[in-house]
């Protein structure tokens, strides 16, 4: 029988990727299989590959996700994670620098305080974390400053989130500013960041000056 905290444990383990505590859940008594299948399910929903690996190591059953016909013949670990893993939703956190483009442009163009307005404080979270990583540090900062700015009225729920960008109207105006006037752009930093930036277009070569000295060749 499987120990209900150590089950407890190695489902927060597969959400936040954490091999270490997953391991040590299993090793307390935690069954890879609890809840028909939870924590394989958990570490795929979460882009947890090495978690989804462990759980492939320590008997977890994947027939929910490959038919036993489908997985016959795969004994390569490596084959199955990959397989296991294009059942995961999109991620999140994913740099799309196309996306991120678009992004910036609503911002820059209604200000950062109407993305807060409608509820998507988590969407402005993360699109902060994807700006740090592609090194956009003047819309970052921009960004974080108004997130720093609302966060305490945040904790407090959506009706204090509301009134605090309506008592401090001038200050995310300015911020707004700031992050629309940011020379960052995303949609390059987005590709270089994932290495498809595009080669510098090559100069077109100078004139030749025919009655240039250089040309000379001595005798």
């Amino acid at each position: 029988m499987s120990d209900p905290i150590a089950n407890r444990t190695l489902d927060l383990a597969c959400t936040v990727g954490s091999v270490d505590n997953a391991l040590e859940a299993i090793e307390e008594g935690a069954d890879v299989n609890n809840g028909g299948g939870a924590p394989l399910f958990t570490a795929i929903f979460n882009h947890n590959p090495q978690i989804v690996r462990l759980l492939i190591e320590h008997g977890a059953d994947l027939s929910n996700f490959l038919p036993p016909a489908k997985r016959a013949g795969i004994t390569d670990i490596d084959a199955l994670v990959e397989m296991l893993m294009t059942f995961a939703p999109p991620d999140p956190r994913a740099i799309d620098p196309q996306l991120m483009e678009e992004t910036d442009g609503i911002y820059r163009k209604n200000g950062l305080g109407k993305p807060v307005e409608e509820g998507e404080w988590d969407s402005l979270v993360l699109f902060a974390e994807k700006l740090e990583k592609i090194g956009a540090t003047q819309s970052h900062a921009a960004l974080v400053e108004l997130l720093d700015l609302l966060r305490p009225a945040w904790s407090f729920g959506t009706a204090a989130l509301l009134a605090s960008v309506k008592a401090e109207k001038k200050k995310i105006a300015a911020l707004s500013e700031r992050y629309a006037a940011s020379p960052d752009a995303i949609g390059a930093l987005a590709q270089a960041h994932l290495g498809h930036e595009p080669a510098p277009a090559a100069e077109p070569d100078a004139p030749i000056d025919l009655e240039s000295d250089d040309l000379l060749v001595e005798d």
